[in-house]
């Protein structure tokens, strides 16, 4: 009888450890996706941030009197995106 109980609090023990390293998982896991997200955001801004750089600039060569044309090229933007900026 002894032996059985110490068997089952075994058990208990060992489905009690698997809980918890299946809990520490998906923190794990959750932690990563947040961190992933982080990233992207990140990244969004930053891109973000280089396309408002690039419009003011723009705008600036088409105050100068640079061509539609010239600055699409040196901007990258498309020739109706530009146009749009000026």
């Amino acid at each position: 009888e002894k032996e059985r109980q110490a068997l089952e609090k075994a058990e208990e023990a060992k489905e009690k450890e698997r809980q918890a390293l299946e809990k520490a998982e998906e923190a794990k896991e959750k932690e990563r996706r947040a961190l992933e997200k982080g990233l992207e955001m990140e990244k969004q801004a930053l891109e973000k941030g280089e396309r408002i750089g690039l419009e003011k600039t723009a705008r600036k060569m088409l105050a100068k009197g640079i061509s539609i044309e010239d600055v699409s090229e040196f901007t990258g933007f498309s020739v109706e995106e530009t146009q749009s900026l000026g």
